[in-house]
């Protein structure tokens, strides 16, 4: 597997906008359960919704198999598609981690 790594041209806080120090987040839809993926800058991370951040991992450090992880362990149930677009923006090597994820992916 290439290796995978946001494109910073293309990868913003998905609050935001912003493209400081952003971070591999994962929310819950509700106060427990799986939560969903996005990327949120250090600002965003601090405000109000810090308290209901369940994983939050500097975005130069995700990988395609520490994504998987996150689906096989059950952390979230964000659309895998969208998940990595908003992770690796247009990284071409993206459609990989895809393929790990949804082969990895816990079913409901």
């Amino acid at each position: 597997m290439s290796e995978v790594a946001f494109d910073p041209q293309s990868v913003n806080c998905s609050r935001c906008g912003s493209g400081d120090r952003l971070n591999f987040v994962i929310m819950p839809y509700d106060d427990e359960g799986p939560g969903r993926v996005l990327v949120y800058c250090y600002r965003c991370r601090r405000s109000g919704h810090s308290e209901r951040i369940d994983v939050s991992i500097p975005l130069p450090l995700v990988t395609a198999e520490l994504m998987a992880a996150c689906y096989l362990h059950g952390l979230t149930q964000s659309d895998p598609d969208t998940a990595t677009r908003i992770v690796f923006g247009d990284d071409p090597a993206a459609s990989e981690t895809l393929e790990l994820i949804q082969a990895t992916k816990v079913k409901p």
